[in-house]
């Protein structure tokens, strides 16, 4: 029929803001659950240009309490924080550079493990509405609109050495 059935992981589920078993995109069913919108406006820009705080370069990191996504992930890392005792756990989204990065390791494509099962939303803006993201193929896309529900969230993680 064309139209998606999107359901939400609750704010009070023990796993919001952590890849749940229950996040699905299913394209061919119209099916989505437990993604989230990265914002339902482009807060990162001003008169269709970037907002100076965001700095001048292109494609700027721009994922900040702004985000919708920010306490899901704020969320994840005082769980990791809680669960493994590590103080120095963070936890952020993956900007398109470090996906560029890990690109030009993997001899030109993403690693699989990078793209499996979910469409997920980088920090990074593309243009004045988009942000980039991940799909299915591993491909780097902006096309998605900052208010779109169709991707999900992988947290990088950080710990420190120290604490291993």
């Amino acid at each position: 029929n064309g139209v998606y059935t999107r359901t939400a992981i609750s704010t009070s589920d023990p796993e919001y803001g952590i890849q749940s078993e229950d996040t699905l995109v299913d394209l061919q069913n119209f099916i989505v659950t437990g993604t989230m919108a990265f914002s339902e406006t482009n807060y990162w820009m001003e008169n269709n240009q970037l907002k100076s705080a965001y700095g001048s370069t292109h494609p700027a990191f721009v994922f900040d309490s702004n985000s919708n996504l920010w306490i899901p992930v704020q969320n994840y890392q005082t769980y990791l924080r809680n669960t493994l005792g590590k103080t120095s756990v963070t936890a952020t989204l993956l900007s398109y550079e470090q996906a560029e990065d890990l690109k030009t390791s993997n001899g030109g494509n993403l690693p699989t493990w990078s793209y499996e099962n979910l469409m997920y939303w980088f920090g990074s803006y593309y243009n004045i509405g988009d942000v980039w993201c991940v799909d299915f193929g591993g491909e780097l896309t902006g096309v998605f609109y900052a208010n779109d529900f169709s991707s999900g969230i992988r947290p990088v993680i950080t710990i420190n050495k120290s604490e291993l």
